[in-house]
């Protein structure tokens, strides 16, 4: 990752934003708003299952995915400079 930082003229921080804000993010959150739509359907008029279900749904998940991404991007990071400094000293 390093080597891909250091080609690329991105710091470790513009990598994090990048891969945080990408493609997971949005897949889940699609994922579960087809989901909900699909559940909502059954009995319901469509507009409530699109207003009152899915798109709420789909906002949680999506905040969720998005806050566990950004946590573990930001562990990863910290373990790749706390090796990069043992590396350094040894």
């Amino acid at each position: 990752m390093a080597t891909v930082a250091r080609a690329t003229g991105k710091t470790a921080y513009d990598m994090l934003k990048t891969t945080v804000a990408s493609l997971p993010t949005e897949w889940c959150s699609l994922k579960a708003w087809g989901k909900r739509v699909l559940a909502g359907r059954v009995g319901l008029e469509f507009r409530f299952a699109y207003r009152h279900i899915a798109f709420p749904f789909a906002i949680t998940v999506g905040a969720i995915v998005l806050v566990l991404l950004l946590l573990m991007e930001i562990r990863n990071y910290r373990q790749r400079k706390a090796l990069a400094g043992i590396e350094r000293v040894s």
